[in-house]
């Protein structure tokens, strides 16, 4: 598949990211309780092929592919070389055959027939969609949707709302740097405006029936998603610090400063924090337009 721009806000090629994509994934599944929470973890009838876009490590395509073995194929489709390839590894390990893994851009016109599959899942693709690129891509995805088929989208507004205030402004530099850096929908910065505009990209890119189902995961103290938060942001902080500086958010002096103290504030035991996620899951029409 022809390449073009990498448009992924961190480093796609980075073995910390990818390590932090891998636990980040692992707990989200988890926290709203499964691969397809909103059908009670069951797949429609006729359900054969899947795509998983942005599927970046793996996790997703993977666990469907353990929990529907009858399966003809689950794919996983990401721009990342060293994703793809940890991916490729892990289903050999695990004796997934129906998982296939494709290095691949999805800015490009995907490189499967129209119809092809039943069901198509992403997830935080606001991490890597300029806001322009929304529209194109989902309507790309309508095209390998076979009629009646579903997208089901994963999106968040930003990556927490907490009791620490050091965390918080890590958590407002991030948001500012994605809205000048041309992701989501945020008219000024204050979060990644991305849950509100589902119903409206996916309405204009042709989808139908769309439905909303929000998820909660808490981060607080004593919570089993607690620590892997922790090490999230210990992570995406440190890969996110070149950006800030780059768009004058904040100084090196103040960014460690606040950065070490975010973590230390986390650790506290009387920190609470909640993560706010949205899923949007809508149905390509019968009738071809």
């Amino acid at each position: 598949m022809e390449q073009q721009e990498n448009t992924y806000a961190l480093d796609a090629e980075n073995a910390s990211e990818m390590a932090r994509l891998i636990m980040q994934d692992r707990m989200i599944t988890q926290a709203i309780g499964g691969v397809l929470p909103e059908l009670g973890n069951q797949l429609p009838p006729d359900t054969h092929h899947l795509l998983d876009v942005g599927c970046g490590p793996g996790g997703w395509v993977l666990d469907v592919a353990f929990a529907f073995p009858d399966l003809e194929e689950v794919v996983g489709i990401d721009i990342s070389e060293i994703m793809i390839n940890y991916a490729r590894a892990r289903a050999l390990t695990e004796e997934q055959d129906c998982a296939i893994f494709i290095q691949g851009n999805v800015l490009r016109p995907l490189d499967f027939p129209d119809g092809y599959f039943d069901l198509v899942n992403a997830r935080f693709m606001v991490g890597f969609l300029l806001r322009d690129a929304w529209v194109p891509v989902l309507r790309e995805i309508r095209r390998v949707t076979r009629p009646g088929g579903r997208i089901r989208l994963t999106e968040v507004d930003n990556m927490g709302v907490t009791t620490s205030p050091a965390l918080q402004q890590q958590l407002s530099w991030m948001c500012q740097v994605i809205q000048k850096m041309g992701y989501g929908f945020s008219p000024d910065g204050r979060d990644f405006g991305m849950t509100p505009m589902l119903r409206k990209l996916l309405t204009d890119a042709g989808w139908h029936n769309i439905q909303l189902a929000p998820h909660v995961v808490d981060i607080s103290t004593g919570t089993d998603c607690h620590f892997t938060q922790w090490q999230d942001y210990m992570v995406a902080f440190q890969m996110l610090k070149p950006l800030y500086l780059k768009h004058h958010l904040t100084t090196e002096e103040e960014f460690e400063h606040n950065y070490q103290l975010a973590l230390a504030q986390m650790q506290q035991l009387d920190f609470q924090g909640l993560w706010y996620l949205l899923t949007a899951f809508a149905t390509k029409p019968d009738e071809q337009e």
